[in-house]
């Protein structure tokens, strides 16, 4: 909700959830996060899901075997996601400059900040297929879910 917040910090909080939930599919992100038992109380049986991305960066495998840990802990599905920043792998630079303009840093002062690679593009299904091949039910998922409404709490 927007409530008293500057413009584009708008968040929906815990409890306005129950208010928001009927007929939502929620991602709940693709981090571990603390309030999954809390979410999954809110949105019904096969309403969330927890997400698994892969840009080829070690650390966030990681963070993918931790998701899936606790996936499987609460009972809930994974989607394969691709937390896409622009179309086309050749477009990343024009991300980076816009980046860098926002938080009001040149290239060579931004760093690490910027992705690793150009991984975060539009991808075909049969890519999204390769990267995720030893996760068919994240596929699956992704796929019986991608016309549906999304809701990504906090």
């Amino acid at each position: 909700m927007k409530a008293g917040r500057p413009k584009g910090e708008g968040e929906a909080s815990m409890r306005c959830w129950p208010n928001m939930a009927e007929g939502l599919i929620a991602l709940a992100g693709a981090s571990p996060r603390n309030d999954v038992a809390e979410l999954a109380a809110v949105f019904p049986a096969g309403h969330l899901y927890l997400e698994v991305q892969r840009h080829l960066d070690a650390e966030q495998e990681h963070r993918n075997r931790a998701v899936l840990a606790l996936a499987a802990a609460h009972h809930l599905s994974v989607v394969a996601t691709n937390d896409v920043r622009y179309a086309t792998a050749q477009l990343r630079p024009v991300h980076d400059v816009l980046t860098c303009v926002r938080a009001g840093l040149t290239v060579d002062e931004i760093g690490r900040r910027l992705p690793c690679n150009a991984e975060r593009f539009l991808k075909r299904p049969a890519e999204m297929a390769a990267l995720f091949r030893d996760l068919p039910a994240a596929l699956h998922a992704t796929r019986m879910n991608r016309r549906a409404l999304r809701f990504h709490p906090g």
